[in-house]
């Protein structure tokens, strides 16, 4: 568990930097969502129908076929670019993680 916690702290500690540029850039995350603070709840209203959507494309499906890992979270939340990869690869025994053949990166 401390290991853990320890290569926890490290990943955290290396996209510290672009994290809190991204909250405190400006016109700075925290003061656009506390101004729009409305149209965050229409999002937030919205998230189980997106959520409900995803679950049928990522499914065989005669229209379209999609996989979850074709989706990248760094392509909505920058930051999480050096983050996602370092997660998987830390919880991965090994430290080397294996993928599907349809999901090779």
């Amino acid at each position: 568990m401390t290991e853990v916690g320890g290569r926890l702290a490290e990943i955290a500690s290396d996209t510290a930097p672009s994290f809190d540029a991204f909250l405190t850039r400006q016109p700075g995350f925290l003061a656009h969502f506390a101004e729009k603070k409305s149209e965050f709840e229409y999002l937030g209203a919205n998230v189980p129908l997106l959520l409900k959507g995803m679950a049928r494309v990522s499914q065989e499906g005669s229209f379209l076929s999609a996989y979850v890992c074709d989706l990248n979270p760094a392509d909505f939340v920058p930051f999480l670019t050096p983050l996602a990869p370092a997660i998987v690869a830390a919880a991965t025994p090994g430290g080397k993680p294996k993928y599907s053949p349809i999901c090779q990166p």
